[in-house]
């Protein structure tokens, strides 16, 4: 299951207003017990709003008057006696002025309090899967993963491709996340490598087994015929947006192979995820560009530690540094590939996965590192559906970690490793700016109108719903009105949120 997100949701859907007024909350400490609240009523002539009684009737008409909705204890659970005496109303903004200057014997404190929608970023959550190996990817701990599914909601995923050598549809992690096998004559039952890159892609999350994935378990789509380029437009002409593919089949470049990815990106709006490479045997260098990896249309991944601290020395040397490109450090034969076109870079020394055989175990290589930035891709594409191919690419490398430069193992590596290391949190962050509207100039709806957003709409501004007319605000995580605003009578105001809302991309 994955982790619910808290919904913020400032008005029931058609909600209808009367007359127009700011809305405000307040806390007050009673000193006269015939103002304290002793029963809420339903009013008879206009359903929206609550009639509130108490024993002092010159307040009550009061209350009636600013359309009170909520006079209530404010901390019922309190310890403190005066806390447990501080009541909190909500109504026309007009009611903290007649409050001070007409009721100020009944109360000795009228606070204001200063409501605000939460503003994305505001803190840092972690959502903890249950996944009983989660403990041991330090790989996620690294690239901030954790932190960004605390902002994912129940969002639908968005499924991945991947075209590889074999995929075992059987494993405990993997059960149930196949879209589809296509099955070819490519196909090596023997090699790990197809259901190893599945599960860094799209390992089972949340679900007791195993280890997580980055996109918390996107379905995929699979194909065994690998290092075909045809195979890749197929599967973008299926309208598949992430496509992984851990594989090269050229070491020089091909103007028609190049125009092929760039059409792939450009015509059919899919991002094509690349490992640059592991060693000398990948076209004679580990500076070599291999292809289609080095494609300006694609993305080419390369590899950093991710196990231990700078500076430590294990059982086994020093090895595996946070964010150093070389697996073994000072060894320059340990790194995989380094260069210009590079784009990013994620762990990829024994990175944990699925084996064959319902097995879990570390596998090395660009083509593990390749999966991860596919993933954080998906959950991209899963908070804002409606950005381009080039969009989500630049959601992506503008949000990696370019503090890996800083570090003395890497001086050698100095523009060879991409923007710098995979931040799926800081990526999901920026991919939610992208998908959030926030409403801050003054409005009139005048006639039916739908205003949409992919994530969340925050109205901060005044706006009027006018008589015979009707507006719905339809998004999928999260709605709040912190204005003024107004649906005269005859005019109606909407609210849609709901996770699996289907919104149009312009």
């Amino acid at each position: 299951m994955r982790p619910l997100y808290k919904y913020m949701v400032a008005l029931i859907a058609s909600l209808f207003i009367w007359e127009c007024g700011l809305y405000s909350q307040i806390y007050v400490k009673i000193a006269d017990e015939s103002v304290r609240p002793l029963a809420m009523l339903k009013s008879k002539t206009r359903s929206s709003f609550i009639r509130i009684m108490t024993k002092n009737d010159y307040f009550n008409r009061l209350l009636t008057l600013y359309k009170i909705s909520k006079y209530e204890q404010a901390y019922p659970s309190a310890k403190s006696d005066w806390l447990r005496d501080i009541y909190v109303l909500e109504g026309n903004d007009e009611i903290y002025d007649a409050l001070v200057n007409r009721f100020s014997r009944e109360f000795s404190l009228v606070e204001k309090t200063d409501v605000q929608p939460m503003e994305i970023g505001d803190s840092i959550q972690r959502y903890i899967p249950n996944d009983k190996k989660f403990s041991g990817q330090s790989n996620l701990d690294l690239v901030r993963a954790p932190e960004a599914w605390s902002l994912l909601g129940n969002l639908p995923h968005t499924p991945i491709a991947v075209t590889d050598t074999h995929f075992e549809e059987s494993h405990l992690d993997l059960q149930g996340q196949f879209i589809n096998v296509v099955k070819t004559n490519y196909e090596d039952e023997n090699s790990f490598h197809g259901t190893a890159v599945s599960g860094v892609l799209g390992e089972k999350t949340d679900n007791n087994e195993g280890y997580a994935s980055i996109s918390f378990g996107a379905p995929i789509y699979a194909s065994t015929k690998w290092g075909v380029d045809n195979e890749v437009l197929r599967i973008a002409q299926l309208g598949y947006r992430v496509i992984n593919c851990s594989w090269l089949n050229r070491c020089t470049y091909s103007v028609v192979q190049d125009s092929l990815y760039s059409e792939i990106k450009n015509k059919w709006n899919a991002v094509v995820v690349f490992g640059a490479g592991n060693s000398t045997s990948h076209c004679g260098s580990l500076k070599a560009k291999v292809y289609p990896s080095s494609y300006n249309s694609v993305l080419s991944v390369t590899s950093v530690g991710h196990i231990y601290e700078v500076g430590t020395t294990s059982a086994y040397g020093t090895i595996n540094w946070k964010d150093c490109h070389e697996s073994t450090i000072g060894d320059v034969t340990s790194a995989h590939h380094h260069n210009s076109a590079v784009d990013i870079c994620a762990p990829g020394y024994n990175v944990p996965t699925t084996l064959l055989n319902s097995q879990y175990g570390g596998a090395w290589g660009t083509s593990f590192a390749a999966p991860q930035v596919a993933s954080a891709l998906s959950l991209i594409f899963t908070i804002n559906p409606c950005l381009t191919a080039d969009e989500a690419i630049d959601v992506l490398l503008s949000t990696a970690d370019s503090s890996i430069y800083n570090i003395e193992a890497n001086k050698e590596y100095i523009g060879q490793l991409g923007k710098g290391r995979l931040d799926v949190y800081s990526a999901v962050k920026k991919a939610i700016e992208t998908a959030t509207l926030i409403l801050s100039s003054p409005e009139t709806f005048q006639l039916n109108e739908e205003v949409e957003s992919p994530y969340a709409i925050y109205v901060k501004a005044p706006f009027i719903v006018k008589a015979g007319s009707a507006v719905t605000f339809k998004t999928r995580t999260d709605f709040v009105i912190d204005s003024e605003f107004c649906v005269e009578k005859g005019g109606e105001l909407r609210i849609d949120v709901s996770p699996d809302n289907v919104i149009v991309c312009h």
